[in-house]
């Protein structure tokens, strides 16, 4: 049975990304997937952040001299 709720799909994606809430930098994580709707971030369990917290990512795309950094406010 699949109880997925979302009004867009979803692509596989792992990329790099930074969260930061609170005025603080959370760390670097991974994205699982994406889609029009949000972004899933693996974060780890210890990271309890609650329904409707503001974040901000920092997408990282590229290496070296190419990297890019993009930065997104969301929300959980």
């Amino acid at each position: 049975m699949n109880t997925e709720r979302r009004w867009t799909e979803r692509t596989p994606i792992n990329v790099a990304v930074d969260l930061a809430y609170a005025g603080t930098q959370a760390g670097e994580y991974r994205t699982r997937d994406i889609g029009l709707g949000g972004v899933f971030v693996e974060l780890p369990e210890a990271a309890d952040l609650a329904t409707e917290t503001p974040v901000e990512l920092i997408f990282k795309l590229g290496e070296g001299e190419r990297l890019t950094k993009y930065r997104i406010n969301a929300r959980v």
